[in-house]
């Protein structure tokens, strides 16, 4: 399995960015393949036809799983990652397996991930098979996680594990 972490920080190496890589661990027990820490896109994201970008968008289409990682600002995703994704065609992440992952200061935005993220990645083709996941950034990752893990393993096995080829 090629597994993706998309992170929508405005900092570089945020903590929304270990949070994911740690998520990303405890879900294939090893580094994701494909890292984008989109603040170091810098300002190619603001070009429509930006070739650093669409080298991006390539490489985020040809894994199997994808986790997209956003902080929590004022209830909503980040402006970051929102740049980022319309920048994607119509349909684009058909075939790959998306989980919707907000960090936040407290459990009482526990549904954006998917009231907010979560239809964008649909609607761009992904399939969402586990609930997407809110964190909070004072608790442990591992005890945070682990109701979440258990539900959503059985769902994340089927992700298929062949390389897959970006159309």
């Amino acid at each position: 399995m090629k597994l993706g972490l998309v992170v929508g920080d405005t900092k570089p190496r945020s903590r929304t960015l270990k949070c994911a890589i740690d998520v990303c661990k405890l879900i294939d027990l090893s580094a994701p393949h494909v890292i984008v820490d989109i603040v170091d896109i810098g300002e190619e994201l603001f070009s429509r036809n930006s070739p650093v970008v669409k080298s991006v968008i390539m490489e985020i289409q040809d894994c199997n799983l994808v986790m997209f990682a956003s902080p929590t600002i004022n209830s909503s995703y980040s402006g970051i990652l929102k740049l980022l994704l319309d920048q994607f065609p119509p349909r684009s992440l058909e075939g790959v397996v998306a989980i919707p992952v907000m960090v936040g200061g407290d459990a009482s935005h526990g549904i954006d991930p998917d009231f907010l993220l979560k239809p964008i990645l649909v609607e761009m083709g992904a399939t969402c098979p586990a609930r997407g996941l809110h964190l909070v950034e004072s608790t442990n990752l591992r005890s945070s996680l682990s109701g979440w893990l258990n539900a959503s393993r059985v769902l994340l096995s089927s992700v298929p594990t062949h390389e897959r080829v970006a159309s």
